[in-house]
C-alpha cells in the first residue's frame, strides 16, 4: 500500500513539474532584472515558461548582469531593449522571431549579437557597444538597421539579407569592408 501512495506522489510532482518548466536562467542578475520588471508575476523567484511567452515587451536598463541566457524563451516579444548594462558581454536574440523593435544601447562590453533567424526587424545598435561581431545570418530582410557610435565592427555582411529598407551607419570607423551581395533592395 505505501508503494502505491509514493508512486501517486510522484506521480502528482511529475505532473506539477511538467507544467510548471521553468526557464533556466543561470545569471542571477538576469534573472532579478526580469523580476524586477514585474515578469514573475506570481512571485515565486523564478520565471516560469508561461510568465516568459505572456510577455510582449521587455525593457531591461541600468542593470549589471553578463548574462541573457533564457531570454530566447520569450518567443512572444515584438520589443525587446536592453540599455545600460555594464557587464553584458553577448545579445543572443536568435529564434525571437516576433522581435521587430530592438534597441541595444550603452552597454560598454557588448562585443557580440547573434540575429540568426529573426527577420522583419527594426534593429537599433548605437551608444558605447564594444562590437565586435554582428551575426545576422538567416535574417531574410530587415526593415531597418542602424549601427553607431563607438562599435568596433571591421566588417558587416548581408550576403544572406534579401532586403533592408533603411541602413544608417554612423560613427562606426572601424568598418572596412561590406558584403552587400545578397540584398534585392
Amino acid at each position: 500500500m505505501n508503494k502505491i501512495h509514493l508512486l501517486t506522489l510522484l506521480l502528482f510532482l511529475s505532473i506539477g513539474e511538467l507544467f510548471s518548466q521553468n526557464v533556466e536562467i543561470p545569471d542571477a542578475d538576469f534573472l532579478q532584472a526580469l523580476i524586477d520588471t514585474g515578469v514573475d508575476t506570481n512571485g515565486d523567484g523564478v520565471i516560469q515558461q508561461s510568465e516568459a511567452l505572456a510577455r510582449t515587451s521587455l525593457t531591461l536598463s541600468s542593470r549589471h548582469f553578463a548574462s541573457m541566457e533564457g531570454i530566447n524563451t520569450f518567443t512572444n516579444l515584438t520589443s525587446f531593449s536592453c540599455r545600460n548594462n555594464n557587464l553584458l558581454l553577448e545579445a543572443n536574440i536568435s529564434g525571437l522571431s516576433n522581435v521587430i523593435n530592438l534597441t541595444l544601447s550603452d552597454n560598454p562590453a557588448l562585443t557580440s549579437v547573434d540575429l540568426d533567424l529573426v527577420s522583419n526587424i527594426s534593429i537599433s545598435i548605437s551608444g558605447n557597444n564594444s562590437l565586435t561581431n554582428l551575426d545576422i545570418r538567416s535574417s531574410s530582410s530587415i526593415i531597418s538597421l542602424t549601427i553607431s557610435d563607438s562599435n568596433s565592427l571591421t566588417d558587416l555582411d548581408f550576403s544572406d539579407i534579401s532586403s533592408i529598407d533603411a541602413l544608417t551607419l554612423d560613427s562606426n570607423n572601424s568598418i572596412s569592408s561590406f558584403d552587400f551581395t545578397g540584398l534585392s533592395r
